[in-house]
Parts: C-alpha cells; structure tokens; sequence
C-alpha cells in the first residue's frame, strides 16, 4: 500500500510543477516556441483587443497590428477567431461603432466628423455599417437618444 500512496504523491508532485511552471510561462512575454502551448491563448485575443482600444481611431492596417505584437497577421487573425468567435475586423467595427454612439450622444460634431475621427474612410461607408447594425442612421440614432422620450 505504501508503495501505491507514493506513487500518487509522486505523480501530484508533477503535476504540481508542471502547473507552477506553466504559470512561470505566463508571466514572460509570447515567444514562438510558448506559442504552440494552447495554454497562452487567451493572451492572443487580450492582446490585440488592448491594441485595439488603443488605435481603433486610426486607419487599421492588420500589418501593423501583427509586428507591434510580434506575431504574424494570419496567426493574429487565427488566434482571435479561435478566442473570441468573431474576427478582428468584427471587433473593430463593434468598438468603432460603439465609440460613434457616445459620440453621437455626447457631442454636437457632424456625422462626417465622427467617422473620419472614428478612422472610417468615407462617412458614407460609416453610415453603411452603422445602420446595417442599428438599423436606422446615425443622424436618426442621435435625434432618438436626444429627444426627451429617447
């Protein structure tokens, strides 16, 4: 019976270390070789929604993303796909427009303001999507939210 009761503590043992190790892997920056380690994912997904928060304003160049994060573009969308469901591009549009809506509510800047704020090409474009998510304009969205029973 000894034998056996060592034999379990023995292999806690392991799994112990195992786990204090892999949590020492967390605290270092992402490296190729700690990539493959389905254990780091979700810092992926973290990451580029931190970087996301930070740039969203701008023109969006998934290049840029990538080597700022030191990780290729096709992992970089793979892996955010993979963590969060929805694509980076998904994302971006989702904060934008959630930006475009405080604006909206907020402030008194025209609509082609916002969007070219907000890094949208054309204010048209940024009406596109805004109503194909809201399903009214950005003009009628401010109007709504404004008026005394909105």
């Amino acid at each position: 019976m000894n034998g056996g009761q060592s034999g379990v503590s023995q292999q806690e043992n392991h799994i112990i270390f195992l786990l204090q190790m892999l949590s020492l892997l967390q605290t270092y920056e992402p490296q190729d070789s700690l990539i493959s380690s389905g254990y780091r994912q979700p810092q992926y997904a973290e990451q580029i929604m931190q970087w996301i928060e930070r740039n969203f304003s701008q023109s969006f160049e998934l290049s840029r993303l990538a080597e700022e994060l030191h990780i290729s573009k096709s992992y970089a969308s793979r892996m955010f796909k993979k963590e969060t469901g929805s694509t980076i591009t998904e994302y971006l549009l989702a904060r934008r427009i959630k930006q475009a809506c405080h604006l909206l509510e907020t402030t008194s800047q025209p609509i082609d303001v916002i969007a070219s704020a907000l890094g949208f090409n054309t204010a048209a474009y940024f009406i596109a999507q805004f109503k194909q998510i809201y399903r009214t304009t950005p003009l009628q969205y401010r109007k709504h939210k404004l008026s005394p029973d909105g």
